[in-house]
């Protein structure tokens, strides 16, 4: 089953090595600038995060960032309803080997970034617009991204839309980006935007302010974040996400997430045919983590024909399998950890490796 069925059908049924840094920094480009002031001589800093905010033009994206200021930039982008939180348990076991800079941001609508204005809708490329906000307020020229399930959908459009601007890219648990078969789209634009308007009207017009949000308590409100991912997550998991992603009242808890996030966006995904075209614009090293368990299963003969694509076009392609849920990174880290460390050990290495003569 697709991502975008699986969203589809869930707003349906929701009741609402390491190499020498000194030597890479002498070959690579990085230029970074703060944008919140920043304590360099606190080497404890290096392992807490900092909390960050990006203005927009609608309020701010709010952010978390790990590790030295000058080190390798990597942006990190959270799955659908989750938040910057989801990479707390892996971020310190890839800051070292490589000395990392990672940003990693709350999407539009989630932890605590501002929910989008009255009328808007979240769509499927609109978080690569706030990407590249991020990275030119950042100053950065070249960088790695991170993405985690949807994140990893925004890291690849991002990657071929911008194929200047990115070294590397590593997906979590997603192979390509959203695709739809496009047979029946038609049919499902009225159902799309009757829920765009009765969340419309549930919030008011006015989504920063859901007073009608249910109040839980805080077993509730876990099991019900454990069961609305499938029960991919595990508990301790549940809790990180839960820090940024609920909201403490009188009575209990409520989620702060934008509830029009259920709803899919009205702009039709492309097919699989357009999309592959688009990601042969990729250029940067790539490397795609799959869990065992992934809850997406789509066909061989689809796969390997983006797999072809990132073959040809990526200077350097790595597939990799781990056992785990969807949520691996979270519930055991250190395994992923591995394989990032190793894949970036080896594409700075190629960075480094003088090119051919023509």
């Amino acid at each position: 089953m697709s991502f975008g069925l699986l969203t589809f059908r869930s707003f349906i049924r929701s009741p609402i090595i390491a190499i020498n840094s000194n030597k890479v920094s002498k070959t690579i480009q990085r230029q970074y600038s703060n944008v919140m002031s920043h304590k360099t001589d606190n080497k404890t800093n290096l392992i807490e995060p900092k909390e960050l905010r990006f203005p927009l033009p609608y309020g701010h994206l709010a952010a978390k960032e790990w590790g030295n200021p000058n080190g390798l930039p990597v942006l990190a982008v959270h799955g659908w309803l989750d938040n910057c939180g989801s990479f707390d348990p892996l971020i310190p076991h890839i800051l070292k080997p490589h000395d990392l800079h990672v940003v990693a941001i709350d999407e539009p609508g989630v932890g605590l970034s501002s929910h989008k204005p009255p009328g808007s809708e979240y769509g499927r490329w609109n978080t690569v617009l706030e990407m590249k906000r991020v990275v030119d307020h950042l100053k950065w020229t070249k960088f790695t991204i991170i993405g985690h399930s949807q994140g990893g959908h925004f890291a690849l459009l991002f990657g071929a839309s911008y194929p200047e601007l990115v070294d590397r890219i590593i997906t979590i648990d997603i192979f390509k980006p959203l695709t739809y078969r496009g047979d029946n789209w038609a049919k499902k634009v009225s159902k799309i935007t009757e829920v765009h308007m009765r969340y419309e009207n549930f919030l008011n017009n006015d989504p920063s302010k859901d007073s009608k949000a249910p109040v839980y308590s805080e077993a509730d409100a876990l099991k019900r974040l454990m069961e609305g991912h499938g029960n991919s997550l595990n508990e301790n998991s549940a809790r990180i996400l839960m820090q940024r992603g609920t909201t403490k009242q009188k009575w209990g808890l409520t989620f702060s997430r934008d509830i029009r996030l259920k709803v899919p966006s009205l702009d039709p995904p492309p097919t699989d045919e357009q999309m592959t075209k688009f990601m042969a614009h990729l250029k940067c090293d790539l490397m795609i983590i799959m869990a065992n368990q992934t809850p997406y299963h789509i066909p061989e003969e689809i796969k390997q024909k983006y797999y072809d694509i990132y073959r040809t076009n990526s200077r350097y392609f790595e597939d990799i399998n781990i056992d785990g849920s969807h949520h691996l990174h979270m519930n055991d880290p250190i395994p992923v950890a591995h394989q990032i460390n190793q894949f970036i050990d080896r594409s700075l290495q190629l960075q480094l490796k003088p090119k051919p003569k023509l």
